[in-house]
């Protein structure tokens, strides 16, 4: 039913490195970058120690 309406754009890939999880991104102005606060942890946590070292 999603992929026939105009909402298929709402279906994200994670930006994580190591994630290729498709999730459907349901906030009101389409912003989500990452299927859990998992990813999004890993991905900050991997920025930070670069800026750091």
């Amino acid at each position: 039913m999603l992929l026939g309406s105009d909402e298929v754009e709402r279906l994200r890939r994670c930006e994580a490195t190591r994630c290729e999880d498709v999730f459907l991104d349901s906030t009101r102005n389409r912003t989500q970058r990452f299927c859990s606060t998992a990813c999004q942890n890993r991905t900050k946590v991997a920025a930070h120690r670069a800026r750091v070292s």
